[in-house]
């Protein structure tokens, strides 16, 4: 099994979001020191990562490339993440066997833990990808132009929050797969036999902006999570 990160220099809603000290220790290191028991793969368009990569010895584990500009290029010109064709990349230059097990994650979700990921892991046993995610049972609605339509309940009945359908949010702290599922499902990280593995509060928090990231401060500081 492999761990691939893709890590940005810059970040857009949070500034320098990667390199945010976590008791004296930038984010982008905490996490990838994590997983050292692992192979880590690190796409990374930072040229500061990489000379880390190759000064600390805490990242011994981790092999640390220059992304491809044609990726970068993609980025900047298009609506379109080219994170699916960075995957693929990746499987086809750095993974030989085909059914090899392949976790995607970042670094912006600090709170998971090797053991959650683990059990999430197990789960390839009986499905070809699992996806984290937020299971939540409230009253939900899908907004399209400028009209909203309900989702899991009946605006014409009340009902009782327990009694909704649960609405599941993709999150990123994980997406596991197989290189030969990813490569034969159009290059999505969920497969048709899919299982979404619902993490909770702290693992589910994603630092995306700067509400998140004063949580996962105050959060580290108060319980020394990592």
């Amino acid at each position: 099994m492999k761990i691939f990160f893709i890590i940005k220099n810059k970040s857009e809603r949070v500034k320098n979001k990667n390199f945010i000290k976590f008791e004296k220790i930038e984010l982008y290191k905490k996490v990838l020191y994590r997983f050292k028991k692992f192979k880590v793969f690190v796409d990374t368009d930072s040229s500061r990562i990489i000379k880390e990569s190759k000064k600390d010895k805490n990242l011994s584990h981790c092999h640390v490339y220059q992304r491809e500009k044609k990726f970068i290029d993609m980025e900047n010109s298009s609506t379109t993440s080219p994170t699916p064709l960075m995957i693929k990349f990746f499987l086809e230059n750095f993974i030989k066997n085909e059914k090899e097990i392949v976790v995607t994650s970042h670094v912006t979700s600090p709170f998971l833990t090797i053991k959650t990921l683990n059990k999430a892991i197990l789960k390839m046993k009986d499905f070809d990808s699992v996806s984290s995610c937020i299971e939540q049972q409230q009253f939900s609605y899908l907004k399209k132009n400028k009209f909203f339509s309900p989702i899991n309940f009946n605006n014409k009945i009340i009902q009782k929050t327990q009694s909704l359908p649960s609405i599941l949010h993709l999150i990123g702290a994980f997406f596991i797969i197989k290189k030969n599922i990813f490569l034969n499902n159009g290059l999505q990280r969920i497969s048709k036999k899919n299982y979404f593995y619902p993490l909770d509060f702290p693992e589910n928090l994603d630092i995306d902006d700067y509400s998140d990231l004063d949580i996962a401060l105050r959060f580290n500081k108060v319980r020394k999570f990592f």
